[in-house]
Order: structure tokens, then sequence, then C-alpha cells
């Protein structure tokens, strides 16, 4: 057994054991009721950090979003009505802007030229006919002595088809070589008696019936090596004068499309091209074949000149709501999102150089008033009593107030969180 301290004080120190004792018993007491009660304190649950961040963030964002991101937005409906009127207008080029009390807008002048070709078929139709040609090598078999042909000697195939010289013509007498008699011959051209097909024969002999009951019957005669051709009788295709009408006009109306496109590409977006106003000449025209000319096709070529004046939109739009602002009760303003216009040619010279226009409008009219002062009416104002402020306004037809945070309950105090938009248009 391990010795105490007090096992080795001096007997001469006894008499102060007792108190030495119980001095180092307290402590021991004290140090052990020290332990205990730091084993109970660790004991006891610790209330969650987290649960206090979340409680800090939420209390803070709500106060961030109740005094920073407040916002109202009013939305009010005016008293609203829909107008529509019809005004004759003049358009002009030499005036440089909108006269009201003229009646006088301000036009632009555009001109260009273009040429077009086309080819288009005839429809024109007649009836033809052909003879047929060839070569007859006529042979003189009966003496030395040349025989002159009239123009047109008949001319009969042993089919008996009839064929006629073209021309006059001298068949060479017969003639000695090498002591051997030869016959005399020419090559005449020549032609059916009719058109048709039925004369395109083949190689064939022919008689000569100018000489018949005479001895240069047998002895003069003709011969074909190559086949009759061009032999036709039926319809053939033929250029008509309303074929001729028909191609300009429609050259006339593809040119004048082109035409059209391209002045549009020398404007922008807020001019408007009035599809009568546009003048419109065809300077030139060609043709590869003129009337009655056998073809099946032909080709056209024209040039044409284009004219036209175009209208800005927002000077129509500013001489409308002019006009508009003379004809409204005061108090009442135009919504200009509301106009919609629509012109229509009227009356314009030969050579568009002015243009009567009739101007065909209609816009939404409201009740106004002065936001800023209304704005400065609601501020700090309770939302219920803020609606009810507004509704009994006399421009004013309904009201609505959204707010955010929803549980905010005041208009803030500051105009710069307050946003009003108007609701024009009747029906809504």
């Amino acid at each position: 057994m391990p010795k105490k301290i007090l096992d080795i004080i001096p007997p001469e120190d006894i008499s102060a054991l007792p108190d030495v004792v119980f001095q180092q018993e307290q402590k021991k007491e004290g140090f052990a009721e020290q332990i205990h009660k730091r084993q109970i304190d660790s004991k006891k649950p610790a209330f969650p950090k987290w649960i206090i961040l979340c409680l800090i963030f939420v209390v803070g964002g709500a106060l961030f979003l109740h005094t920073v991101l407040a916002k109202v937005d009013v939305v009010i409906w005016p008293n609203a009505s829909s107008v529509k009127f019809k005004e004759i207008v003049n358009a002009d080029p030499s005036v440089l802007a909108v006269d009201l009390s003229k009646k006088i807008i301000p036009g632009v002048v555009l001109e260009t030229e273009g040429e077009l070709t086309k080819e288009f078929f005839s429809s024109g139709k007649k009836l033809k006919g052909e003879k047929a040609q060839g070569t007859i090598r006529v042979s003189n078999n009966y003496s030395s002595a040349p025989q002159v042909l009239i123009v047109n000697t008949r001319f009969i195939s042993d089919g008996g088809k009839l064929f006629r010289s073209k021309n006059k013509i001298i068949v060479p007498g017969q003639f000695s070589d090498n002591g051997k008699k030869q016959t005399g011959f020419i090559d005449v051209p020549v032609e059916a008696a009719e058109a048709g097909e039925d004369y395109n024969i083949g190689p064939a002999t022919f008689s000569i019936p100018g000489f018949a009951g005479t001895p240069k019957y047998t002895a003069f005669y003709g011969k074909t090596s190559l086949p009759m051709v061009g032999g036709f009788k039926g319809e053939v295709a033929v250029v008509s004068s309303d074929d001729l009408d028909k191609a300009v006009k429609n050259l006339g109306n593809t040119l004048k499309e082109e035409l059209k496109k391209s002045l549009l590409t020398k404007t922008s977006s807020d001019f408007i091209l009035l599809e009568n106003g546009i003048y419109q000449e065809i300077i030139s025209q060609k043709f590869s074949a003129k009337a009655e000319d056998e073809a099946k096709s032909f080709n056209t070529t024209a040039r044409m000149k284009v004219k036209a004046m175009v209208l800005k939109k927002s000077d129509m739009e500013q001489f409308v709501v002019e006009y508009l602002n003379t004809q409204i009760p005061e108090g009442r303003k135009v919504y200009k999102d509301s106009l919609k216009i629509q012109p229509f040619l009227e009356q314009t010279d030969s050579k568009a150089n002015k243009l009567v226009i009739a101007i065909e409008f209609e816009a939404t009219i409201f009740d106004s008033f002065n936001e800023d002062s209304l704005k400065q009416s609601l501020l700090g104002k309770n939302l219920n009593d803020a609606k009810t402020f507004l509704t009994s306004q006399t421009q004013i037809r309904k009201a609505d107030i959204k707010a955010s945070p929803f549980w905010l309950r005041n208009i803030p105090s500051s105009p710069n969180k307050v946003d009003i938009k108007l609701n024009i248009f009747p029906s809504q």
C-alpha cells in the first residue's frame, strides 16, 4: 500500500496535522465538485448556431426587401374611345414639310429605266404548200445540134408526177470522143407542178411531153440519181398582230414589277409606294419577226422608264396627329401606337409629278392627366386608400395596384419606387 504524505511528517508537527489535513480535503472536495459541475454542464443541449444565422438572414432580407427593393406598380385605364376620319391630301415634291392648313405633305419622285428581252410563241396559223425540188440530168441522144428548152418545160416521171424546169436551158448535142459518139447532157433544176409530200419521189426516169408524137420524144429524156425533196402541204405557225401586242404588254408588266423593286431599293422602310401611282413609259421596242411571218416563236425587246412618287410614313403620321389634335376635345390625347393609316390614290397627273391622296385613319384617344402630380399624391398612402383615390378621378375608368414585397401595405415615399403605366385601349 502506497504511503500518504502525512505518514512521513515528523512527530513534532503532529499538532498541526488536523488543520492541514482538513484544508487539503476541502481542496479535493472543491476540485471534485467543479469537475462534476462541468460534466453536468457539458451534458446540457447547446442551441444550434445555423438556426441563429438563418433567423438573422431572414430578418435582414425582409428589412432589405421592405426598405431597398420595395416597389409599387400602378396600372391605370383612362377613359378612352376610338375615332375615324378621312381626309384628302396633296402630295407635292416641291414642299419640304407637312402643311396642315394647306393639306399638303412632301413627296419624293424616283425614276429608273430598264430593258428586257423575252421569247414568245406564235399563235397564228395558216395553210402552206411547198413544192418538191430536185435536179434532172437531161440527155440529147437525137443529134449533134443543141436543143433549147424554155422555162417551165415539163418533165413527167415514170410514176406520172409532173415537174417543170425553173430556167431556160440548152441541152448540148451529141459529140465524138475517141471516135465514139457520145450523148450530150445537162443537169436541170426542177420543181413539182403542185405542192405536197406526194412529189417527194425517189430516183426516176423522166420524159418530155412537149416532144410527144415526134422522134425527139424518145431521143430526149431525163433521169435523177437523188430523190426529190421539200414537198409539203399543211398548217404552219405564223406571228399574228395580236401576238406582238400581247408580247409588248407582257414585257411591260414584267418590267414594271422589276423596276418597281428597283425603286424601292432606293428608299428606306419609312417610305410608301402607292401601286396606282406609278407612271410607266415604253421608250423602245423591237421584234425578231413581223406580223404574218412564218415562225413558231419570236423575241421581243422592250425598254421602259418608270417614275413614281413615294411618301414618308412619318409625314403621314405627323399630318394625321396634327389633324386629330384639331378635332378631339380639349384634355384628350392621341395614343400614337394605336394609329392605323391607309392611303389611297385619288388622282395623279400623267407623269406622277403630283398626287391627290385620300387618307383613311383611325386612332384611340384618351383623357390625359399629369402623371408626376398624380404620383406625388399617391406617395405614402395606404394601398386601399390609394386605389380609392385613383378611381375617384374623373379621367380614370379603372386602376390596379401591385406591391412588392407582398406584405407591403403602403406606397413608398420615394417617387422612384412607384411606376405608373397606362392601359389605353378601350376594350381592355
